[in-house]
């Protein structure tokens, strides 16, 4: 059933399932900047920073809206980063991947992953997600897009009702030499592709929560 069209009593099992499992989340030993990036010989620095550049929702300027989420316009969140001095020649494209880890699963979901950006760029929006052709998965600008747990361009935010607040984790890496991939490859796939290129990195962590006697 398609979430705007969610009958009430839909939402209430949800909402069970979420109380139920509440304490099933934290699947951070599964995100990719722990598989890969903690993982690796070489020392990864942090050296990208990256961060969201609208206006977000309440105190925290991590809380994400309803636009970025499925019940609204299923928006990736607009970021911007910098590079140190030393990385700037060295990064020749840069790879984007976004991944839930409160899920009540055994690993991270993955909602996003964008690769063969080019080095030039110091920021994604979702116009530039839309300049991506559905034919090839690729944009103009040569960047790509690969396959998320929906097999669509990008899946917004959407914590289990109930199962409190769930991070996003946007993490950004910047490759030495290019990976050289098609369009539409799997996570599995881009990681054995990035093997020996990542030589900096940065992660940008947005929050979403769904309650049950709110709107989404």
């Amino acid at each position: 059933i398609d979430d705007l069209q969610m009958p009430p009593i839909l939402r209430y099992i949800e909402a069970c399932f979420g109380w139920l499992f509440y304490n099933q989340k934290h699947r951070d030993s599964g995100l990719f900047i722990q598989r890969v990036i903690a993982a690796a010989t070489a020392n990864i620095p942090d050296s990208i920073i990256i961060k969201c550049t609208e206006q977000l929702d309440g105190a925290s300027t991590n809380n994400l809206k309803k636009k970025h989420t499925p019940f609204g316009e299923n928006e990736i969140p607009s970021l911007a980063w910098t590079v140190s001095e030393e990385d700037v020649h060295k990064i020749k494209e840069f790879a984007l991947i976004v991944q839930d880890a409160d899920v009540p699963m055994p690993s991270p979901i993955l909602h996003g992953l964008y690769y063969s950006i080019p080095s030039s760029c110091r920021s994604l929006t979702h116009s530039d997600l839309l300049s991506i052709k559905n034919d090839d998965n690729e944009a103009g600008s040569g960047m790509k897009y690969g396959l998320n747990f929906r097999k669509n361009l990008y899946s917004g935010a959407r914590p289990i009702v109930n199962h409190g607040q769930h991070r996003y984790f946007y993490q950004l890496v910047g490759l030495e030499r290019p990976v050289g991939l098609p369009g539409g490859v799997s996570l599995p796939q881009l990681i054995n592709a990035m093997q020996g290129k990542i030589i900096a990195y940065g992660v940008w962590i947005g929050v979403y929560e769904r309650l049950l006697h709110e709107d989404d």
